[in-house]
């Protein structure tokens, strides 16, 4: 994206996006990054130092002020890019060995404290020196400017195209690439093309599921050693007026990439070698794919929030081996956005972390960013994901109830595994991670689910377990089956979307019921599960790994409001097929719905009365003004042992305690 701001050009590029040349073969169904471009091993290349995030121009009365932000900064000197100022009116090649033209008539060569400037406006292609290079390591910078005497902007429009590489500090050129990486070589080895590894100004990178990574137009430019198409024009008279306030970051609308900056970073770049695989990263599970401060994630806004004013949201997990992106420009996306929902999908540390450790804490710095920046009903924030998203939508929506409205899922992973056949077998990422076991913590989150009779890889018969205990339970569910495997469920989404909009999240229900798991917290990152509505503070008597309680508490201040399960019933119907980046979509897609609801009888006379059960609990508070309670309320409990319920603000007071 590009804005001019109080008298700067900016524009921000994609993140992690440092792939290079080359053209991946692609699998179907599974798109996958189309640069091949391998970084050396050796960690001052941190696997990510060539990405160029954002680059910024200020002219002033000496000559042009450029600044230059990477992801990463380790040792500046081992990468350079490339500012190309001007039009030479035909291509012209790029120099110190990038393997690249495109038009221009300056060449600013920047890496470390240094630079250099190619001139292709002069006969001898004379070169020069930039002086007055600084860096600045905190903050991953590098700023430069470039004197009158070697540019000179015109008062219109000039053309500007920038690239970054690795450097070659001895041959002063950039590196190139061999077969495999080593120690300082780069691997990934294309047939020709640039050693170049970022190109800035792609604003035409296409949004679409098959281009995920937002690089396919880089890697193919790259590949042919072409960047021509890859620039901006930069509007003096823009840059003039936004001295005085111009137009700023305008609101935009539709598919967005937005970066969070996070408050974690275990190391800088790509984890590398050592990255972690399988359930979670960080801290001793390894470094995360994406290990750095800053987080991709993607934003679908809608042309207009509710009628309120406010914004709906829904928090949409992305599947296994994928990104941020894999919903970008879909039927999916535009369905869920309807009714002024903003869509979100945080990109999860990497492709298959599960939702786990650093992976948890990306989707809730993510959601928090959003909040702070869009006015979002709090009552109307849902849940959804697929496959391996599905699964993280059940865990985080279980361990944190009271966040949600309403949970959607599509072909749901039900552990945090693939090829699980099921209980009584154990999953090979733990027992801790069967989502069945949470259920009885989603009485006020209905749910939704959309699942394939043939799903080869999360289990069809799992999916249903699932559904059948929210059954067992008398809770609200929606269990939606299609002749589909795991890949080709491809329905019009308007039904889900529409049940995600639908429901609201209610602030004091009358009854809450909470499983409460040590496993569930991580307390390195500050994530605490001990809180559902207005039940806070539960403490496990068994604080091991494998430590699980249970409370079931119910208010009667506002009087005793009973659900009566309804159902199940059961209906048929067909849905039409929707833009899809699967394998291969169904002509259409009959379906077998079975719900059960709620039928809510008339309340009895309010009483100042709260009933706790626990099982496994130390002790637990309860947050008397939520629960619309007074300090004088009468407490019963029944429990396995000696449990201790805390009503803070209140003089301390010994409850009723039975069944120890």
């Amino acid at each position: 994206m590009s804005v001019y701001r109080a008298g700067e050009f900016v524009y921000q590029d994609f993140i992690y996006d440092d792939r290079g040349a080359g053209e991946t073969p692609q699998v179907p169904g599974v798109p996958r990054p189309t640069g091949t471009y391998e970084y050396p091993t050796d960690p001052r290349y941190a696997g990510n130092a060539a990405d160029l995030l954002e680059f910024r121009l200020k002219p002033d009365r000496n000559g042009l002020l450029i600044r230059l932000t990477y992801n990463s900064m380790i040792a500046p000197g081992l990468v350079a890019t490339t500012v190309a100022l001007g039009s030479s009116g035909r291509p012209v090649a790029w120099p110190h060995g990038a393997g690249a033209q495109s038009p221009a008539k300056v060449f600013v060569t920047v890496h470390g404290r240094r630079a250099e400037v190619v001139r292709q406006d002069v006969a001898d292609s004379s070169s020069g020196k930039v002086k007055q290079v600084t860096v600045d390591h905190r903050r991953r910078q590098i700023e430069f400017r470039v004197p009158r005497s070697v540019f000179n902007p015109p008062e219109g429009t000039f053309r500007i195209a920038a690239a970054s590489g690795l450097w070659d500090p001895d041959s002063e050129t950039y590196v190139a690439r061999s077969a495999t990486a080593g120690e300082s070589t780069p691997g990934g080895s294309a047939s020709g093309g640039s050693e170049l590894v970022n190109v800035a100004f792609r604003n035409a990178e296409p949004v679409e599921p098959s281009n995920p990574w937002r690089e396919r137009a880089q890697a193919m430019a790259l590949s042919q050693g072409d960047l021509s198409d890859f620039y901006a024009l930069v509007d003096m008279g823009r840059l003039r007026a936004s001295r005085t306030g111009g137009p700023g970051i305008p609101h935009l609308t539709g598919d967005l990439n937005r970066i969070v900056v996070s408050h974690f970073e275990e190391k800088q770049g790509r984890g590398g070698p050592h990255a972690a695989s399988g359930v979670g990263c960080g801290g001793s599970r390894g470094p995360c794919d994406y290990s750095g401060r800053l987080q991709p994630y993607s934003l679908h806004v809608p042309a207009r929030p509710g009628s309120d004013g406010l914004y709906g949201l829904i928090l949409d997990l992305h599947n296994a081996n994928q990104s941020h992106n894999v919903r970008a420009g879909t039927d999916h996306v535009r369905a869920m956005a309807r009714e002024g929902y903003l869509v979100v999908t945080p990109g999860g540390r990497g492709p298959t972390y599960w939702y786990d450790g650093l992976a948890q804490v990306d989707v809730w710095e993510v959601l928090a960013d959003v909040l702070r920046r869009y006015p979002v009903a709090r009552d109307r924030i849902a849940i959804a994901g697929t496959s391996m998203g599905g699964y993280g939508a059940y865990k985080l929506a279980a361990t944190f109830p009271s966040l949600f409205s309403a949970l959607g899922v599509l072909v749901p992973c039900t552990s945090a595994d693939v090829l699980w056949p099921g209980e009584p077998t154990e999953p090979a990422s733990g027992v801790h991670t069967v989502v069945r076991r949470l259920m009885p913590s989603m009485r006020n989150v209905p749910t939704m689910s959309w699942v394939g009779a043939a799903d080869e890889l999360c289990g069809y018969s799992n999916e249903r377990s699932v559904h059948e205990e929210l059954v067992r339970l008398g809770y609200r569910t929606s269990f939606w089956t299609f002749p589909a495997d795991h890949q080709t469920l491809s329905a019009d989404r308007r039904p889900l979307a529409d049940f995600l909009h639908r429901a609201r999240s209610p602030h004091s229900p009358d009854r809450v019921t909470y499983v409460v798991r040590d496993r569930a917290a991580d307390r390195r990152w500050g994530l605490e599960a001990d809180t559902a509505y207005w039940l806070t503070d539960a403490r496990l008597r068994d604080m091991s790994s494998s430590g699980e309680g249970f409370v079931d508490a119910v208010t009667f201040a506002a009087g005793g409001r009973a659900t009566t399960p309804v159902g199940p019933s059961v209906t048929t119907g067909v849905l039409q097929p929707a833009s899809s980046d699967l394998i291969s979509v169904l002509p259409a897609y009959p379906y077998t719905r079975e719900d059960l609801t709620w039928s809510t009888s008339r309340a009895e006379p309010a009483r100042d009365l709260v009933v706790v059960r626990t099982r496994g609990l130390e002790s637990i508070a309860v947050n008397l003004l939520d629960a619309r309670l007074t300090c004088r309320a009468k407490v019963l409990v029944e429990s396995d042992g000696p449990v201790l319920i805390h009503f803070p603000g209140c003089p301390l007071r010994r409850p009723l305690v039975r069944g120890h």
